[in-house]
């Protein structure tokens, strides 16, 4: 989806237009419940430019006067994968808490409403330790191997022609703003290139999240249980590449709360447990691919965080970025891309 105007989407702030929303169709979408008596709303700014989430708190009657409180969120969704997430959610929604209720949708604005998970988010999760991510990878991995596995019918399919420019754009970025990081970037991207237009076929591919990132992930440890949020990107391409996505993107939560040894270990233990549930094939496929998305994600997050640091005032935040992309860019020069 493209940026959009903030003003287009205000009506989405207004608790009294989503109240009156939900008391026309409570039945529908709320059995047992006869109406809506509170709608609270907050905005919340994020980094992608095609967002506009906002999450709401409303409170729900039944007959006899009793009250729930419920938390939904709202986001922009693009009406293809909008029908990929009411898929997903009609396949599971009987065994199994990994994706939410879609509620309500507006097509026109292509934006929608659905149940929030109980819980929090993964990246803030407030105690983060090794026994807590040896504990907790394996639950995301599973639910991974569960999203790339399933068998939903959509023509949604990530491009060559697509995923191509979007690297192009990534290193247009790289060079603009950060040179010194220029060179082995180009080396890597003409390298992913390759790979991708080699080894790119219909039978490759599944259904992928595509923003797959503890930012994107909510954890409930009562279970424990692991919901997946934001279906903006869903789509069929390699699985390698939400595999990469997350383990890179690891690297930039974790910090320097472990020593890499340790870090190491949780991202193996991680790609690992995904492994274990899926076939053969897929395995053997994803070995040959992830160092390559592997690479693509490094490139992802230092145009990113090089964009980033441009409007940036908090000296500590630019030390960290500064710091994480260094890091990230050792990891880069040492990757082993060799076409094969």
């Amino acid at each position: 989806m493209s940026p959009y105007r903030v003003r287009d989407y205000k009506i989405f702030l207004n608790n009294r237009y989503i109240q009156n929303l939900v008391n026309r169709h409570i039945k529908r979408i709320f059995p047992g419940f006869i109406k809506c008596t509170q709608v609270t709303s907050k905005h919340y700014k994020v980094l992608a430019a095609t967002s506009f989430l906002v999450r709401y708190e409303i409170t729900l009657e039944t007959k006899t006067g009793y009250q729930h409180h419920l938390e939904v969120r709202g986001n922009r969704l693009n009406r293809r994968s909008y029908k990929i997430l009411q898929r997903l959610w009609q396949t599971h929604k009987f065994k199994k808490y990994y994706y939410p209720r879609p509620i309500y949708y507006f097509p026109k604005k292509q934006f929608v409403l659905y149940e929030n998970f109980s819980g929090q988010v993964y990246r803030s999760w407030p105690d983060k330790n090794f026994n807590f991510y040896n504990k907790t990878l394996p639950l995301i991995a599973l639910r991974l191997a569960d999203l790339h596995t399933t068998k939903i019918a959509s023509d949604k399919i990530i491009t060559l022609n697509e995923k191509i420019h979007w690297i192009d754009d990534k290193l247009r970025k790289i060079k603009r703003h950060n040179f010194a990081y220029y060179e082995v970037s180009q080396q890597a991207a003409e390298k992913i290139k390759k790979f991708l237009k080699l080894h790119y076929a219909k039978s490759h591919l599944s259904l992928c999240h595509n923003d797959f990132q503890a930012s994107n992930i909510i954890y409930n440890p009562h279970g424990p249980e692991i919901g997946i949020i934001d279906f903006e990107l869903l789509g069929f391409f390699f699985p390698a590449a939400d595999l990469a996505n997350f383990n890179i993107q690891l690297l930039t939560v974790i910090k320097d709360s472990l020593p890499p040894k340790k870090i190491i270990h949780l991202q193996k233990k991680f790609i690992r447990s995904y492994k274990n549930n899926v076939g053969r094939q897929r395995t053997r496929q994803l070995e040959n691919a992830l160092p390559y998305f592997e690479a693509k994600s490094i490139l992802d997050i230092l145009a990113l965080y090089t964009v980033q640091i441009l409007g940036e005032t908090e000296k500590t935040h630019v030390r960290y970025l500064k710091k994480a992309m260094a890091q990230l860019y050792g990891r880069l020069k040492n990757l082993n891309l060799t076409l094969t």
